[in-house]
Formats: structure tokens, C-alpha cells, sequence
């Protein structure tokens, strides 16, 4: 049943989102908007349930009530029917576009998903939100509207940004002193994904090599929507009368969130310790007995090898420009694919390459937390386990007289 409904709905999200990009198609094109028109910044609280939601989004409202005109311009579209689409996913190829669409129907796919909404009414005189509104309106244009999409430093976030920095140039100054500076990619990105979704921030931080370790400004905070709201609250714009002012002129919350994210008890601190404490209760009855559990060390070896060509096809053979790098290839080393062969032949090569791979190992948990790049906590007990077995490898009695 809980199956069904997750399928459900993301049958529902594919066919909003559909709907909402179709809108584009129909969006009206008014080349003059009255005197009631506003801009206004639309900022999406995160799932509770969805990783891929776990950000938020942003959108920018126009409202113009004399021309009936509510539309909402949103950069995060990407084209769910595009027979390549999995495969460029893939390749980090990601081509995202510029939409439009009613924002009564954004207002509903996010009420139905318990997501609050917040909106920023910006302090624009006619004239200037008649140049943000043909801004959009060109950028919506098919030559215009798409863009190849980067994770932290140009997605539907920075997009949103980057409108009023375009059309206002050096008239727009954001003060970013409450944000405090040098925080990394990896360090932002906890924030929202550690307790809420551990399981999901462990992946990203092992997929993800050197680049999310790079120190920000303030500025590209605002990769994330929650930073494009208070980066906004604290922005000014030197207006036509020569008068700067804040940018924001009032600011309002459209739906509020009545559920609270709730994270797992099963971290993977926690499953990974439990996994090395049964691990090392098998390794001392292995040494106690002189058994040598070649299937187990054949499985382990053979599945962190996997784990490290797929790290390395990400960095190598991708564009994903994050997974580039990558210190995680130290413990789930791409040779292991292919040394755990090994194990089933009595050879000097066995012992050497064992033995080297557990003294490697003891070295990388020693130097663990002075690594440029920040390895996530949890792979400590998973290295833990690797060295030990390594070592009942390479020096066990067992493993060094095959005929018992």
C-alpha cells in the first residue's frame, strides 16, 4: 500500500509539473502592465518525506489584478519526456528551462503537499517592475528559456537572483554580514540534509568529491531558497529618484506547513557500528578457529571496489563537476574489484596487496579529520571494518596454510 501511494504520487508531481510547463504555452504576452502591478518572491519550504525536495524552491510572482494576470516564472523545469533525459541525468548533461504558469496552481500543488509558501512583495515603481516583467518575458522565449543546470551555483535558486541582478545591475546591493562567510557546500547542504535525511546526506557526501568542500561567500549562499529569502529581507535598491531603499517592501506567508520532519533513529553511525561490532565478533571466531571466510571477504572486497568505478566513472566519464576529486576513492579503492579474486589463490601478490591495503587504511583513519576533503563520519566504522579485514588477510595463519 505504501508502495502504491508513492507511486501515486509521483504521478501527481510528473503531471502538475507537465502542467505548469505546458502553461508556458499559453501564458499571456502584455507588453504594458498597469500601475497594480507588484513583483513579488516566492519561496517553497522543503518535503518532509521527499530528498529531492528537501531545499525548497523559489518562483517569482507577477501580479497585475487590473489585467487579470497571476503567473508564477519558475527555472527549475526540466523536460520529464525527453528520451534521453535518464541518460544526460546521468552524464550531468542537465538541461533545465525557464516556465511559466498560474500561480493558483503552484499555491495548490504546494498546499496539497503541506509545504509552506512565503511571498516578498518587492518595492518597484511601475516603471521598474515593467522591466523585470519584459526581463522574464524574454528570457521565457525559446532561444532564452534553457539553461545547463549546476547544483550549487546555477539552479533555480541562483536563476532567481540572477533576474534582478541582470535587470537592476550595480542599483541592487545585497548586505550579507548576517550570513557570515567562508561555510562550504558540503557544511550548507548538512544543514538541511544530516538530521532529516541521513541516509541521503551520506550518499550525496560519497558521490560528491573535493569541489563541495570549496569555502563560499555570502553570495553563493544563495544556491538554497531559504538564503534567497533572508538574503532578499537584507537587500537595497538605489530606486530612479536616487532614494535607496530595502528591496523588500512587505512580506506575507501564503500557506504554513503544519507537519514537523521527523529523522531516523537507524543513522548510519548507528547501523554502520552495529555492522562492525557483529563484523569483529566473526573475525575473532575466524582467528579463534582458523577459518579463513573467503565468501565474505570476496563479497566485501569485490562490492567496494564497485563502489569505487562507479566514483571514479562519476569524476572521469561524467560532467558532474562536484564528483570530481573524490577521497572517498581511498577506501572504496576501484582495485578491489579485482583483487578480491584474489582471495581464492594462495599467492605472495595476495598478501602483499592485503597487508598494504590494511596499513593504507590505518593511515586514512589517523588523518581522517585532516583531509581537504570532509569524509562523512559514518564511513569511519566501514573503514574500520576494511583495515581489519585486510590485515586477518594478509597475516592470518588461515589464510597463509590453504590446506586447512
Amino acid at each position: 500500500m505504501n508502495l502504491l501511494y508513492k507511486q501515486l504520487k509521483k504521478i501527481i508531481v510528473v503531471s502538475i509539473s507537465l502542467l505548469i510547463c505546458s502553461s508556458a504555452l499559453k501564458a499571456k504576452q502584455i507588453t504594458k502592465l498597469t500601475e497594480e502591478a507588484r513583483i513579488s518572491v516566492i519561496t517553497m519550504g522543503p518535503d518532509k518525506d521527499e530528498l529531492y525536495s528537501a531545499f525548497g524552491h523559489n518562483a517569482i510572482r507577477v501580479f497585475d489584478p487590473a489585467l487579470g494576470i497571476d503567473i508564477a516564472y519558475n527555472y527549475g523545469t526540466f523536460n520529464y519526456n525527453d528520451p534521453e533525459f535518464y541518460i544526460n541525468f546521468t552524464k550531468g548533461y542537465l538541461l533545465y528551462f525557464l516556465s511559466v504558469g498560474e500561480f493558483s496552481q503552484l499555491m495548490r500543488f504546494y498546499e496539497y503537499y503541506d509545504r509552506f509558501v512565503h511571498e516578498q512583495d518587492l518595492d518597484f515603481s511601475p516603471a521598474e517592475v515593467q522591466r523585470v516583467y519584459e526581463y522574464l518575458e524574454n528570457n521565457l522565449q525559446p532561444d532564452n528559456a534553457s539553461y545547463f543546470y549546476d547544483y550549487f551555483y546555477d539552479n533555480c535558486a541562483t536563476r532567481i537572483r540572477d533576474v534582478f541582478v541582470d535587470v537592476f545591475s550595480d542599483s541592487i546591493r545585497f548586505d550579507l554580514e548576517f550570513a557570515g562567510d567562508n561555510l562550504t557546500v558540503r557544511a550548507l547542504t548538512d544543514l538541511y540534509l544530516e538530521d532529516k535525511f541521513p541516509w541521503g546526506d551520506l550518499g550525496i557526501d560519497i558521490c560528491l568529491g573535493l569541489p563541495m568542500d570549496s569555502e563560499l561567500t555570502a553570495y553563493d549562499f544563495m544556491f538554497l531558497p531559504d538564503f534567497i529569502e533572508s538574503s532578499f529581507d537584507h537587500a537595497f535598491l538605489l530606486h530612479e529618484s536616487g532614494v535607496e531603499r530595502p528591496l523588500v517592501n512587505t512580506s506575507r506567508i501564503l500557506n504554513q506547513s503544519s507537519s514537523v520532519p521527523v529523522g531516523t533513529f537507524f543513522t548510519p553511525l548507528l547501523v554502520f557500528s552495529f555492522l562492525l561490532f557483529i563484523g569483529t565478533v566473526i573475525t575473532w571466531l575466524q582467528w579463534r578457529l582458523g577459518i579463513r571466510g573467503k565468501w565474505l571477504d570476496f563479497s566485501w572486497f569485490f562490492i567496494l571496489g564497485l563502489v569505487g568505478l562507479l566514483l571514479l566513472g562519476l569524476w572521469v566519464f561524467t560532467d558532474h563537476a562536484a564528483a570530481s576529486r573524490n577521497y572517498n576513492l581511498l577506501w572504496a579503492f576501484p582495485l578491489h574489484a579485482f583483487a578480491a579474486f584474489l582471495i581464492f589463490k594462495p599467492s605472495s601478490i595476495r598478501k602483499k596487496y592485503f597487508s598494504f591495503v590494511g596499513w593504507g587504511l590505518l593511515v586514512l583513519i589517523l588523518i581522517w579529520n585532516f583531509l581537504p576533503q570532509d569524509l562523512h563520519y559514518a564511513l569511519i566504522p566501514i573503514t574500520i571494518f576494511t583495515m581489519m579485514r585486510a590485515f586477518y588477510i594478509g597475516h592470518s595463519y588461515a589464510y597463509n596454510h590453504e590446506n586447512i
